[in-house]
């Protein structure tokens, strides 16, 4: 009796375990996002520049607590195009052999990203060309 028991126990687990199983797989899903030089904007007490997206209807309360979702920047490197995953630090020699940096990061809050790019110099001289961003959403 006792075996039997054990034989129902395992196979109605078993049952079970495959019955509630839902394997939808997540779907990939890209927004491209472009600031263009002329929109970056001074943040004089921080030392870096911003851009506010709003209306960023892909962004979502329910995306936000259910999904996976990541920030690129997009650009050229030499023919070929890449995609670096945020935040990025990119580095420059001028030809007088002079060396910089700058850091490009992004918070999110629903419907809303905000770019950041800070220069190793904190210069605002230095602002930032236009850059291409590509939000990937997995739900």
């Amino acid at each position: 009796m006792k075996r039997l028991f054990m034989i129902l126990a395992v196979a109605s687990m078993a049952i079970l375990s495959t019955a509630c199983h839902v394997d939808d797989g997540l779907q990939p899903y890209s927004y491209d996002l472009t600031v263009e030089s002329q929109h970056w904007n001074w943040d004089e007490a921080g030392g870096y520049y911003f851009y506010h997206f709003t209306g960023v209807e892909e962004l979502t309360p329910y995306v936000m607590e259910n999904s996976l979702y990541q920030m690129y920047v997009v650009r050229r490197d030499g023919s070929v195009w890449v995609q670096e995953s945020l935040p990025t630090t990119v580095y420059h020699e001028e030809n007088d052999g002079y060396r910089w940096e700058y850091t490009i990061a992004c918070d999110y809050s629903p419907r809303e990203i905000m770019f950041y790019v800070r220069n190793s110099d904190f210069l605002p001289d230095l602002r930032p060309g236009t850059m291409d961003f590509r939000l990937v959403v997995f739900r």
